[in-house]
This record gives structure tokens, C-alpha cells and sequence, in this order.
């Protein structure tokens, strides 16, 4: 189990964790890319931000387009992957996607996941973009506390 994961204890955690990770701007927000990199800036969306919150430290462009080996040990790429797109979903205003991704890696928290139900479910949750984030972030994290 990696222990960046590990770490993580609730849902409200994982939300929190990319509240602060786009609050911080590890690499500038671009919320239409896992990652990637132009005239040696790197652009990511919430996923990314979230990844480099859990890291405490940014992606270079030596290692954005590589992003498991920042992790050391302990996940896997398709693991980071299902991570990141949960990540996504839920900027995407998709609660459900968001859980369904989490359940399929549930073996790297140290905690049991909720069901959709043990939420406040909101059918209409804002979708964040690069120009809009900042406006509804709080709302996610509102949801899972």
C-alpha cells in the first residue's frame, strides 16, 4: 500500500486533498489534461494538482507524463489512473463516477468507503473548469463533510 494513500482516511480527505492542491497550483491549471507539458511549463487539471498535493511536491517536465514513478512504490499506473479519473469525475460534477473509480482501488485507503447513500447526494454538482474552479470548489467540499 502506498503510503501517500495510505494517509488518506475519508472522503472528505481525498476532496480536501485537491482543494488544496489547486488552491496551491502545483503546475498551472489546465482542466483538460491529466498532464502535459508546453515550452517547458507544466498544465494539469484537479487530478494532477491532487496527485502533486498527495506528493508535496510539483511534476517537472522530467516526470509529467510519468507520474507513477513519483510514487515510489506501492500503485500502479492503472491505480493512479482510476485515481485520477475519480479525481475527475468529481470535477466533472459526477458523484457517482467518482465513488464507482474510488471502489475499484479501495484497497489503497485505509478507510471503507461510503456509499452514494452515507452522502449528501446532489444531483446537479457544478462541473470545474480552468476558468470556473475557484467559484465552486468549496461546494465539494461542503458535500463530504
Amino acid at each position: 500500500m502506498n503510503e501517500r494513500f495510505k494517509n488518506l482516511k475519508s472522503i472528505s480527505d481525498i476532496v480536501d486533498t485537491m482543494i488544496k492542491g489547486l488552491n496551491k497550483e502545483w503546475i498551472e491549471i489546465n482542466m483538460t489534461t491529466f498532464g502535459e507539458l508546453h515550452d517547458g511549463v507544466c498544465f494539469g487539471c484537479a487530478a494532477t494538482n491532487t496527485l502533486c498535493e498527495l506528493m508535496q511536491e510539483s511534476f517537472n517536465d522530467n516526470t509529467i507524463y510519468d507520474r507513477t514513478n513519483k510514487f515510489n512504490y506501492g500503485i500502479t499506473e492503472i491505480e493512479l489512473n482510476t485515481f485520477e479519473s475519480s479525481i475527475d469525475c468529481l470535477r466533472c460534477g459526477n458523484l457517482i463516477g467518482f465513488l464507482e473509480y474510488l471502489k475499484l482501488i479501495e484497497h489503497l485507503f485505509n478507510f471503507k468507503l461510503p456509499t452514494l447513500e452515507e452522502i449528501e447526494y446532489i444531483q446537479e454538482l457544478p462541473k470545474l473548469y480552468t476558468s470556473n474552479w475557484k467559484n465552486y470548489i468549496y461546494l465539494l467540499y461542503n458535500l463530504t463533510t
